[in-house]
C-alpha cells in the first residue's frame, strides 16, 4: 500500500467515524448537538469546504459554534481551535475504541 493510499484509508475512517457521532457535545461551556459538531469537524479537517483556505473553514466553524472571537485568538497555541482538536480526538478515540455490541 502506497502512502496516498494510506491516506485514503484513514479518511475514510475518519469520515465514518465522525459520521457516527451521535449525542450532544460540551465544547467552550455550551451544548452542540452531533449534527452540528459532525459539521464543524469535517470542516475543521478539511473534509468539507475543500476549496476554502484555512481561514475561510475557520470562520466557518466559528460562525456555526457561535462563538465571538477572532480568528487570531482562535487558533492561538492554547486557544478554541486547539481545544476543537483535543475534543475530536477524544470523541473519535471513545467512538473507534468501542467494543462491539453483542445486542442484536
Amino acid at each position: 500500500m502506497s502512502v496516498v493510499e494510506a491516506g485514503y484509508v484513514v479518511r475514510r475512517h475518519l469520515v465514518s467515524a465522525i459520521d457516527s457521532l451521535s449525542g450532544s457535545f460540551d465544547f467552550g461551556g455550551r451544548q452542540y448537538e452531533a449534527d452540528v459538531m459532525k459539521r464543524v469537524f469535517r470542516i475543521l479537517l478539511h473534509i468539507e469546504g475543500k476549496y476554502q483556505d484555512a481561514v475561510a473553514r475557520r470562520y466557518r466553524v466559528i460562525t456555526l459554534l457561535g462563538i465571538f472571537c477572532s480568528i487570531e485568538s482562535w487558533r492561538r497555541p492554547f486557544g478554541l481551535e486547539r481545544d476543537l482538536v483535543h475534543l475530536l480526538a477524544l470523541t473519535l478515540t471513545e467512538v473507534l475504541t468501542k467494543p462491539p455490541s453483542l445486542e442484536n
